[in-house]
């Protein structure tokens, strides 16, 4: 028997871990002035209209339509293409991203929302993906959006978040940071027909490597001489004022490029003049995301020992959807965080705190029913007391009880059996060094374990 293909099923002490990160992550989040909003799991596909691009919305999971029956529509399938197959069958999907539902919230709230709106959301996402470490079918994002007011002081605020939040969990990261329309720039400098493929194979830089990258590029129509130029602008390692230099005099008949580049420059100027220490943020001309409606800045994060794993990213998103959601001159920027690889580093790194799992501290032992009723009287005293207690459940060997005990790492085992009841003492024993104990009171036996658990 199988788990479905990128799911995992956690433990207590691993959703304790999650809860710990989450709790820094929220904490975060609302310093910086983000509410908190949750959203359906799925969501209806005439929503899309390619805002994720066509390769990533092969990974989308479709929900089959309601009642939905082959048998019944198989003449009315037979002759579809795929598209119309697909689209026949199914007109919902689970949800990719936090950022499109983020927009349907808006504007079914558009007229209580004081604009600009700072929303915080964490919650699960789905995607077709081929599973790896840190990469799942099912995962978390963490995401915190600004909707309304344009202006880079929004950038310079989700970058000193990010830096924040990593900086408390005691993460090197570095943050990459470059603008679409500076690949806007070179599109139309480099006179490029199929815009999202062009952005789409940039992204892939770090991940497939250069020479596949070069091949993918100029089967598009990218010629050498281009390539040279931008392979060239990639390897620069000159400072940044040198570097915004170099890509300005490329760009210098592109004005949606120099736009780009003033973003830049601003962003780069007013986090130095913050002197924020040891923030490590990185101009990457070639940074693009793979989403389609980035339309300015765009960030990835990246633990500071492998820079080919982001563990978080985001951008500027301007007009989008506005044929579907009237959502006019609306404009968003934000920030995810993928949880799953942040844990997987921490764990690396060895930054989680000691995690306790909630064990039963005493556990009484079963000796019939009538003595359980005893029991339960105590337990649910203690219980009232914030202490945690439980019955075994079953009238079985004592030595068989006491190893579970023992398995289950419970501190104190209490014996109230006809003998006791009979002398009207109660018996405790700690597991540990077997040191017993003999109380003659409800009472003090209370007492004792309050004073044991509150020291």
């Amino acid at each position: 028997m199988n788990i479905p293909k990128g799911t995992r099923y956690f433990n207590e002490k691993e959703i304790l871990k999650r809860e710990f990160l989450i709790k820094i992550i929220k904490n975060n989040f609302k310093l910086f002035g983000f509410s908190q909003i949750e959203t359906p799991s799925f969501e209806i596909k005439s929503l899309l209209k390619k805002q994720y691009g066509e390769e990533n919305e092969k990974l989308i999971f479709n929900i089959l339509k309601t009642g939905f029956s082959f048998k019944e529509n198989f003449k009315k399938l037979i002759n579809k293409n795929d598209k119309e197959f697909l689209n026949y069958l199914s007109n919902k999907y689970l949800r990719y991203d936090l950022t499109i539902p983020f927009l349907k919230y808006i504007y079914f709230n558009k007229d209580k929302i004081i604009f600009p709106f700072k929303r915080y959301q964490i919650q699960m996402v789905w995607r077709a993906d081929r599973p790896q470490k840190g990469r799942y079918q099912e995962f978390y994002q963490c995401d915190a959006d600004i909707a309304g007011k344009k202006s880079l002081w929004q950038e310079i605020d989700l970058i000193q978040l990010y830096y924040k939040i990593f900086l408390e969990l005691n993460i090197p990261t570095i943050i990459k940071i470059n603008n679409r329309k500076i690949l806007f720039g070179l599109i139309e400098i480099f006179n490029i027909k199929k815009h999202y493929e062009f952005i789409k194979i940039l992204d892939k830089w770090d991940k497939i490597g250069k020479e596949k990258v070069k091949i993918k590029l100029l089967d598009k129509g990218l010629s050498i001489k281009n390539w040279k130029k931008l392979n060239y602008l990639y390897n620069n390692n000159t400072l940044l004022e040198e570097k915004i230099k170099i890509i300005n005099f490329f760009l210098k008949k592109s004005e949606i490029g120099k736009k780009g580049i003033n973003s830049i420059k601003f962003i780069f100027n007013k986090i130095k003049k913050l002197n924020i220490k040891n923030i490590n943020l990185e101009f990457n001309i070639l940074l693009s995301r793979g989403v389609n409606y980035y339309t300015g800045t765009i960030f990835e994060i990246f633990y500071e020992k492998n820079k080919k794993l982001a563990i978080g990213g985001g951008g500027r998103y301007d007009n989008i959807d506005n044929n579907i959601l009237k959502l006019k001159n609306l404009s968003c920027v934000g920030i995810s965080i993928g949880l799953d690889r942040v844990i997987l580093i921490m764990e690396k790194l060895k930054l989680f705190p000691s995690i306790y799992t909630n064990k039963i501290k005493i556990l009484f032992l079963n000796f019939g029913i009538e003595e359980s009723l005893k029991c339960y009287k105590i337990i649910n005293l203690l219980r009232n007391k914030e202490i945690s207690s439980d019955l075994y459940p079953k009238n079985e060997h004592i030595n068989k009880q006491i190893k579970y005990a023992k398995k289950k790492k419970i501190t104190f085992i209490v014996m109230l059996g006809k003998k006791e009841i009979e002398k009207n003492i109660i018996k405790i024993k700690k597991i540990k060094n077997k040191k017993e104990l003999t109380f003659f009171s409800i009472e003090d036996l209370i007492n004792y374990f309050l004073n044991y658990y509150n020291k």
